[in-house]
């Protein structure tokens, strides 16, 4: 999906990115449940604390800011695991734009392109929202320096074609999107510092945009 974007008429390229979401609500419907609903928090402590300690481990000037992202994150998603488990359904995990296959089946005829995805590793009982946040975080950091992109695929194209194909989603559903989106930006931002790029703008830049989506949250 990644390369097709950046090669894509505009009108294409939204079709695309709703094909994406309509696959991804596909998923979910299927209402899987082939993990245990307890490997959520316990893999979003271990997750939550090795994001941290790549910043102290390094004495990161940021480092209070990620502790207290890294802190409210995990007390949302406490808070959502107490009261929704039951609605938690088996998603992809790690759901972005390089991982989604955009195919045509026969070359001459549009009407067989078709969406996959890869890299099922990080695949776990979780909030619905958890893959659409973490697809609208990583699709705006991997076309950061394509505006044109951003700019003419907005993330409402796939939010709304992902809630229409959904046929149901929580009422807080949007609010959860913004948690996960924080989320996933702080795993960024602490990659970006495992790869020795701790002083790049863009760590900064992903912290506040943590920070300014769980602002969203109640």
């Amino acid at each position: 999906l990644f390369e097709k974007l950046l090669s894509a008429t505009i009108e294409d390229g939204r079709e695309y990115i709703q094909m994406t979401a309509r696959w991804l609500a596909k998923l979910h419907r299927l209402g899987l449940r082939i993990t245990s609903p307890d490997e959520f928090l316990l893999r979003e402590n271990k997750r939550m604390d090795g994001y941290l300690a790549r910043f102290t481990r390094t004495g990161h000037r940021h480092s209070g800011k990620v502790a207290d992202i890294s802190g409210a994150v995990l007390d949302a998603e406490k808070s959502l695991f107490q009261r929704n488990t039951n609605l938690f359904i088996q998603g992809h995990g790690d759901f972005h734009p390089k991982n989604v296959i955009i195919g045509q089946d026969i070359q001459d005829n549009r009407s067989t392109l078709f969406v996959a995805a890869i890299d099922f590793e990080s695949s776990m009982v979780m909030p619905q929202a958890f893959d659409v946040g973490c697809f609208l975080s990583q699709f705006h950091n991997q076309f950061l320096n394509h505006p044109l992109i951003i700019s003419t695929i907005a993330n409402d194209t796939f939010l709304e074609a992902y809630m229409e194909a959904s046929g149901s989603t929580q009422g807080d559903f949007i609010y959860q999107v913004e948690l996960f989106r924080a989320r996933t930006n702080l795993s960024i931002a602490a990659y970006l510092v495992k790869l020795g790029l701790g002083e790049s703008p863009d760590v900064w830049r992903l912290l506040v945009e943590a920070e300014q989506a769980l602002t969203h949250i109640h």
